[in-house]
């Protein structure tokens, strides 16, 4: 009995990190975007009324950040990134890189988007530092698109766009 127990415990720990494998990104440790998907089809599926806000952010100018001072640096700085936002987003929130230097934040049910602005404003300053200590002195930016569900699409596809239209 003590060795189906023991199985049944490294069965459960391997399947959950193969879920890391496959929902999040190595690099960052957030959602990737197949684990945004997933996560987002089941809220939908689940609540289709409940309405979110989908923010998608584009990191500016990380080419040449990578040209310069090197892809260890730039993956430093989408750790940076990642967890700067994560720590000034509002909780709760789900926050996934879906390609290179670009992010999706969502939010559920935004109660106050102009507080919402300020707390993204307040990443933008932080981030603006760079990471000089780290030999980045360079600003981190970032563009923001937004969209929300359903007002402005009832699916991820269109959500995106829509998003993604904003930025520019």
């Amino acid at each position: 009995f003590a060795m189906l127990v023991q199985r049944s415990y490294e069965i459960m720990v391997a399947h959950r990190r193969l879920e890391e494998i496959v929902y999040l990104d190595a690099l960052t440790g957030i959602f990737n975007r197949r684990g945004l998907f997933n996560d987002l089809g089941q809220r939908i599926d689940n609540n289709p009324e409940k309405k979110f806000s989908l923010y998608y952010l584009d990191l500016n100018k990380f080419k040449p950040i990578n040209d310069i001072y090197g892809h260890k640096a730039g993956d430093r700085v989408l750790q940076h990134f990642a967890a700067t936002m994560g720590n000034y987003a509002p909780r709760p929130h789900i926050l996934a890189r879906i390609g290179g230097d670009e992010f999706i934040l969502i939010l559920p049910e935004e109660k106050d988007a102009a507080q919402t602005r300020e707390i993204l404003e307040s990443a933008r300053r932080k981030l603006s530092e760079g990471l000089p200590h780290e030999g980045i002195p360079v600003a981190i930016t970032f563009s923001i698109g937004m969209a929300v569900y359903p007002d402005d699409g009832s699916d991820l596809d269109t959500l995106f766009a829509r998003a993604d239209q904003a930025m520019y």
